[in-house]
Protein backbone atom coordinates (compact mmCIF):
# COMPACT_ATOMS: atom_id res chain seq x y z
CA UNK A 1 0.00 0.00 0.00
CA UNK A 2 1.25 3.28 -0.82
CA UNK A 3 2.03 5.82 2.10
CA UNK A 4 -0.36 8.69 1.87
CA UNK A 5 0.62 12.08 2.59
CA UNK A 6 -1.11 14.36 4.84
CA UNK A 7 -2.10 18.33 3.22
CA UNK A 8 1.40 19.30 5.80
CA UNK A 9 3.44 16.83 3.95
CA UNK A 10 2.25 17.78 0.26
CA UNK A 11 3.49 21.23 1.28
CA UNK A 12 6.54 20.82 2.06
CA UNK A 13 6.96 18.54 -1.10
CA UNK A 14 6.08 21.75 -2.81
CA UNK A 15 7.72 24.02 -1.10
CA UNK A 16 11.04 21.67 -1.41
CA UNK A 17 10.51 20.84 -5.09
CA UNK A 18 10.03 24.62 -5.79
CA UNK A 19 13.28 25.43 -4.17
CA UNK A 20 15.38 23.29 -5.38
CA UNK A 21 14.17 23.86 -9.02
CA UNK A 22 15.20 27.64 -8.52
CA UNK A 23 18.74 26.76 -7.97
CA UNK A 24 19.01 23.30 -9.96
CA UNK A 25 15.78 21.70 -12.28
CA UNK A 26 17.39 18.64 -12.76
CA UNK A 27 18.30 18.34 -8.99
CA UNK A 28 14.67 18.69 -8.52
CA UNK A 29 13.68 15.92 -10.47
CA UNK A 30 16.13 13.41 -8.90
CA UNK A 31 14.69 14.70 -5.82
CA UNK A 32 11.09 13.52 -6.95
CA UNK A 33 12.36 10.41 -8.09
CA UNK A 34 14.32 9.62 -4.85
CA UNK A 35 11.28 10.48 -2.88
CA UNK A 36 8.86 8.41 -5.38
CA UNK A 37 11.26 5.22 -4.50
CA UNK A 38 11.29 6.02 -0.69
CA UNK A 39 7.49 6.05 -0.69
CA UNK A 40 7.83 2.83 -2.51
CA UNK A 41 10.55 1.04 0.41
CA UNK A 42 7.84 2.72 3.18
CA UNK A 43 4.66 0.84 1.65
CA UNK A 44 7.05 -2.07 1.38
CA UNK A 45 8.40 -1.98 4.75
CA UNK A 46 6.62 0.72 7.20
CA UNK A 47 9.49 -0.01 9.92
CA UNK A 48 12.38 1.06 8.02
CA UNK A 49 12.91 4.44 9.81
CA UNK A 50 13.45 4.77 12.82
CA UNK A 51 11.35 6.16 15.50
CA UNK A 52 12.44 9.94 16.16
CA UNK A 53 9.42 11.00 18.72
CA UNK A 54 6.53 10.51 21.00
CA UNK A 55 7.16 6.53 20.31
CA UNK A 56 5.77 6.46 17.19
CA UNK A 57 6.72 9.08 15.04
CA UNK A 58 9.93 7.53 12.31
CA UNK A 59 12.22 9.27 10.26
CA UNK A 60 13.78 8.57 7.24
CA UNK A 61 16.40 9.96 4.86
CA UNK A 62 15.26 10.71 1.53
CA UNK A 63 17.57 9.01 -0.78
CA UNK A 64 20.73 10.92 -0.92
CA UNK A 65 19.45 14.06 0.19
CA UNK A 66 19.25 16.65 3.35
CA UNK A 67 15.65 15.82 3.75
CA UNK A 68 13.86 13.40 5.96
CA UNK A 69 10.46 11.84 5.99
CA UNK A 70 8.65 12.15 9.21
CA UNK A 71 5.69 9.34 9.30
CA UNK A 72 3.60 7.20 11.28
CA UNK A 73 2.82 3.20 10.65
CA UNK A 74 -0.54 3.20 11.37
CA UNK A 75 -0.62 -0.78 10.82
CA UNK A 76 -3.68 -1.74 8.52
CA UNK A 77 -4.75 1.82 7.43
CA UNK A 78 -1.03 2.16 6.30
CA UNK A 79 2.02 4.70 6.75
CA UNK A 80 0.95 8.57 7.01
CA UNK A 81 3.77 11.02 5.98
CA UNK A 82 3.53 13.86 8.32
CA UNK A 83 6.27 16.17 7.71
CA UNK A 84 9.10 16.30 5.10
CA UNK A 85 11.91 18.14 6.46
CA UNK A 86 15.56 19.53 5.92
CA UNK A 87 17.90 17.56 8.39
CA UNK A 88 19.66 21.41 8.87
CA UNK A 89 15.65 22.22 10.30
CA UNK A 90 14.28 21.73 13.33
CA UNK A 91 11.78 19.30 13.94
CA UNK A 92 8.05 20.19 14.46
CA UNK A 93 8.07 18.70 17.69
CA UNK A 94 11.46 20.96 18.88
CA UNK A 95 10.26 24.59 17.90
CA UNK A 96 10.95 26.33 21.04
CA UNK A 97 13.71 23.86 22.13
CA UNK A 98 17.07 23.68 21.50
CA UNK A 99 18.12 22.76 17.90
CA UNK A 100 19.32 19.82 19.07
CA UNK A 101 18.59 16.58 16.66
CA UNK A 102 16.04 14.11 18.54
CA UNK A 103 17.76 10.47 17.34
Amino acid sequence: MRPRLTSQAEADLADILRTIAEENPSAASGFASAFDATLERLGIFPKLGRIVHAGEVRAILVGRYRYRLLYVDQGSEGVVVRNIRSTWRLNPWEHGAPSVEVE
